[in-house]
């Protein structure tokens, strides 16, 4: 079986599974599949979830250019499951080289269609000259159906897509020997970060033990019972690497508030400082194979809150050359991987968090050239060890894993291996002299928690507010304070959800089945909620009644528009969005019937609020801590936010990192203040001036995206209750 279609003279290879669904479809058209129909049909006896079938047709639908908000082929039935609305006929053949002739009941006018799809399947083998085989021609297009059945016992073992198992024939064996994954490391907590030594014998790690603020970095043999701990306890350390010649680590901490790099013997030993930077964050680090040279590779902000870029380190000679210079307004380049020669540095370049591509530069300089065209979240990377190719962990078309892809840019990735179900895999680690490869393989639990109070002079009190095994996050409570939005993956892919305030009846909203959502806010009369969904590679924002349905597009623009928060009438939503490559603050109407979007500010502003009196903005720089103010004259537009005439800040020490987690309300401004190892949930007073700290979370780590309800009466917020990690090693890869 071939498993391609060929639409307009191009053939596209699809896996096995997604075929047999179109196939089930196909069988049934115009008729609704549901999701137990399809587990049924194409998974027989196998226990799958429903974000499997979900990618299926996410696949299909991305063959066919297929619109799930105006679909042509494939529609989305509602908690249902599908069906194939596009026209199907049935036609036989009697020789492969002939052409299709319609059976009894087709229509010559399908022909445009028809030439959408050809030879869904290839014949495999005609027992006479004269055999008529029969096919089923969907939107115009054949699949062969007469020897389905003949090779069903086959397609029943060839299981693809399971998030509940692993997908371990992917991973290419050395030779003849049986490919083996076990746990290099299995402590309570996360380990994170790892790295291979030469031979594979030995790994570098960071591990952060159960409840402890601090992660250390450690040195694991294979065969040892007990880690080598190499960086000192006070400290937050992350990214080891070897030198050259194995003999020293490198790595990154945090020490009194400032990223440093510190260089320490594999043996252990008292570390010494390589490079301190104040007020700049130190992303990863990675040292050359010259040994004569002694370089790291090292993606650090260039400023600081601004862009990460890469520089080569030379600790001896305390001092640093650039590498790459991202746009500032962007996330930047992160984890420099040093291909196996040393000759070029493959590394992410991001435009906003958990969008990004891979990039290759020269070691000595010069223009990266870009690998992959994905524009998704990669989660590290690595060289195979002829640095022909680059292993690395992303999601692509809904699936979680290891990929591989020509360095050259010769070909689409391929995948190694899959994720299971509930974890993630990151951080994948070649061994240069042998075939070992290791890997973070890593578990986490989002909920929705709540704070609440009995009075203005109780205590805030934590509890879990709505939950399931799949990932809920990013809250946004109602005007009324008696329903939150939240966007939950229990469906299969992110969708926005609509539960009760105290998390029960549950409602699932949209159905888009594949594309990232992200914040959603609820508009000031509670009818409707407003969304930033990405699609392809870049975000625009979306309205959708709160009652459910097809989401409004509002923005229209190559660009990235991100934290939507509606004006105090409705009648706009003011976003931060990149599309002048600089992030400032715009508005759009909130009818997607009336096109009409305006900058708001000029000189920078990656989030923007409007008082409730619709008389000032709020507004946090790209570049600078604290939330700031500006009298709002909308006949005036932009407003001037840079370094001259710079407004007065009311909040200082608001980070930039935190900029959806503010609320500006009648009276005062609810917000996140992190410090060292604290997040802690503060007011700011607008008749007093004071700020007044509510609630500090027992784990800074924990707390992400919170949303304020009513008067601040209570609040909900993305609640990590889980994050386990191990690092896995593979034996006899190639």
């Amino acid at each position: 079986m071939r498993n391609r279609l060929h639409r307009d003279g191009d053939e596209v290879q699809l896996e096995p599974k997604v075929m047999e669904v179109l196939l089930c479809m196909a069988q049934q058209p115009g008729e609704t599949i549901t999701k137990d129909q399809f587990k049924d049909e194409v998974w027989r006896e196998t226990v799958v979830t429903d974000d499997v079938l979900s990618r299926c047709i996410s696949q299909l639908r991305k063959v066919f250019d297929d619109d799930p908000n105006d679909p042509s082929y494939i529609e989305t039935i509602r908690k249902t499951g599908y069906r194939l609305i596009a026209p199907v006929q049935r036609a036989v053949v009697t020789d492969e080289s002939q052409e299709l002739a319609p059976t009894e009941g087709g229509t010559e006018d399908a022909e445009p269609v028809q030439r959408i799809f050809r030879n869904l399947y290839r014949r495999v083998q005609a027992s006479s000259a004269d055999t008529t085989e029969e096919w089923v021609i969907v939107a115009g297009g054949t699949i062969r159906r007469s020897w389905i059945l003949v090779l069903g016992g086959l397609l029943g073992i060839l299981l693809v897509g399971s998030v509940t198992y692993w997908v371990a024939s992917e991973i290419p064996t050395s030779g003849d020997a049986p490919v083996s994954v076990r746990p290099f490391t299995s402590y309570s907590g996360e380990e994170v970060d790892p790295a291979l030594s030469a031979s594979g014998d030995r790994a570098v790690f960071a591990w952060r033990k159960p409840d402890q603020p601090y992660q250390n970095i450690y040195l694991i043999q294979r065969g040892a019972e007990q880690p080598l701990q190499l960086s000192p306890d006070s400290t937050v350390a992350w990214s080891p690497t070897w030198s050259p010649d194995e003999r020293f680590v490198a790595y990154v901490q945090k020490r009194d508030g400032d990223h440093e790099i510190s260089v320490v013997p594999s043996i252990g030993g008292q570390y010494q400082q390589a490079l301190r930077l104040s007020e700049r964050r130190v992303q990863s680090i990675s040292w050359l194979p010259d040994t004569s040279r002694r370089a790291i590779a090292v993606s650090a902000q260039r400023r600081p809150h601004q862009a990460f870029a890469l520089s080569t380190l030379y600790p001896n000679a305390d001092s640093m050359s650039s590498l790459t210079a991202p746009p500032l307004w962007s996330v930047g380049d992160t984890d420099p991987t040093p291909s196996p020669d040393g000759s070029q540095i493959a590394f992410v370049r991001s435009t906003v968090e958990g969008v990004g591509d891979i990039f290759v530069v020269p070691t000595s300089g010069g223009t990266p050239t870009q690998v992959t065209t994905d524009s998704t979240a990669i989660y590290g990377l690595t060289w195979s060890a002829d640095g022909s190719d680059i292993l690395y962990a992303a999601e692509r078309e809904g699936v979680t894993g290891l990929w591989r892809t020509d360095a050259s840019r010769n070909g689409d990735p391929s995948l190694v291996r899959s994720s299971s179900g509930g974890t993630r895999l990151s951080h994948p680690t070649l061994a240069s002299q042998s075939n070992r490869l290791a890997y973070v393989q890593q578990s986490v639990q989002l909920d929705i928690w709540t704070l609440s109070r009995p009075d203005q002079y109780a205590e805030f009190s934590a509890k879990p507010l709505v939950s399931s095994t799949q990932a809920d996050t990013d809250p946004s409570i109602s005007p009324d304070g008696n329903r939150v939005a939240f966007i939950s993956e229990r469906s299969g892919a992110p969708e926005v959800w609509v539960a009760k305030a105290d998390g029960s009846e549950p409602d699932q909203l949209t159905a888009l089945e594949g594309p990232n959502i992200h914040s959603v806010t609820w508009s000031p009369d509670g009818e409707h909620l407003c969304l930033s969904i990405r699609r392809h590679d870049h975000s625009d924002l979306y309205v959708l009644p709160a009652t459910g349905g097809t989401p409004s597009r509002l923005t229209r623009a190559d660009a990235e528009d991100l934290h939507p928060r509606w004006s105090p009438d409705g009648r706009w939503v003011y976003f931060a969005s990149n599309r002048t490559d600089a992030w400032e603050a715009w508005r759009t109407r909130a009818s997607p019937d009336t096109q009409r979007t305006q900058q708001v500010t000029t000189g920078g502003a990656v989030a923007a609020q409007v008082s409730p009196t619709d008389s000032t903005l709020y507004f946090v720089r790209p570049d600078t801590v604290g939330i700031w103010e500006r009298p709002l004259d909308t006949t005036k537009l932009p407003l001037r936010t840079g370094p001259e005439g710079l407004p007065l800040s009311t909040i200082t020490e608001f980070s930039p990192q935190e900029r959806g987690n503010w609320w500006v309300g009648e009276d005062g401004i609810h917000f996140v203040h992190r410090y060292a190892n604290e997040a802690i949930l503060a007011y700011y007073d607008f008749a007093s001036h004071r700020i007044l700290p509510l609630y500090t979370f027992s784990e800074w780590r924990s707390v992400q995206d919170i949303a304020t309800g009513p008067g601040g009466r209570w609040f909900a917020y993305t609640h990590t209750v889980r994050r386990e990690s191990d690092v896995m090693l593979v034996e006899n890869v190639q």
